[in-house]
């Protein structure tokens, strides 16, 4: 288990970034951060898949989500023989299997596509991903993240408009 010692004001608004910092804080340079490659998702060969997902959820799902986990193994392979600490990573591979779930749940992906999602999934999770060693779980209500969202304007949100 791990206990944060902070002050009750510091987490009064929990957000990812406020918790990630305080971390930082916390343990200095023990700690090393991965963060999600959005630049990465942003710019395939010109092309800008988060976009293209955000816009046609059911064609480009599949490919983003996949897209997803090859990045981020990219990014955590960087940094896996580092002599850090702890490796904080900003979303681990489950939040992404979440998200494609869900995407099968919403009838937003056909058979071929969960089937091979599940086997990417499966082959990195048990071949490539680092054994975790605990998940911090932020536990906000949907309003409130949608409502962040649209407050920092991003592209992403609109739909949410």
């Amino acid at each position: 288990m791990l206990l944060l010692p902070a002050k009750k004001k510091e987490f009064e608004e929990v957000r990812k970034t406020t918790v990630i910092h305080h971390l930082q804080r916390l343990y200095g340079d023990q700690v090393i951060l991965v963060e999600e490659p959005v630049k990465d998702w942003q710019n395939l060969e010109g092309e800008n898949l988060l976009d293209k997902k955000n816009k046609d959820l059911n064609r480009w799902g599949y490919s983003f989500e996949a897209y997803v986990l090859i990045t981020k193994m990219n990014e955590l392979t960087k940094v896996a023989f580092n002599d850090k600490k702890i490796i904080l990573i900003e979303r681990c591979m489950l939040t992404d299997k979440v998200f494609f779930d869900l995407n099968v749940e919403n009838g937003l992906s056909n058979p071929m596509e969960e089937a091979m999602f599940k086997n990417l999934y499966e082959f990195l999770s048990n071949n490539v991903y680092p054994k975790l060693s605990g998940i911090i779980y932020l536990d906000t209500p949907v309003e409130e993240c949608i409502n962040r969202m649209i407050k920092r304007g991003r592209k992403a949100a609109k739909v949410f408009d």
